[in-house]
């Protein structure tokens, strides 16, 4: 069956995890493909994931991810019946 391919504009917003009380809010915003425009599925991607935590070069233990926001999805076709 085929799925809807969508290319989706994420905002995230996160802190490092410090042991020093003053720990400094960071925001990065992404252009990525997704399968999903629900937030709840786009954050169980491990594509997506993968992608932010290279792109910000920590580990996930070593942060907080605070607010995600999803700016804008379009769909760009779909998915290809290859079985």
């Amino acid at each position: 069956m085929k799925k809807p391919i969508y290319r989706s504009q994420i905002s995230f917003e996160y802190t490092n995890r410090t042991k020093t009380g003053k720990a400094k809010n960071y925001s990065i915003t992404m252009d990525v493909i997704t399968l999903a425009t629900n937030k709840a599925e786009v954050l169980n991607d491990p594509l997506v994931m993968g992608k932010f935590f290279r792109a910000i070069k920590k580990k996930p233990d070593k942060i907080a991810i605070g607010e995600v926001k999803i700016l804008n999805s379009t769909q760009h076709g779909e998915t290809s019946d290859r079985f």
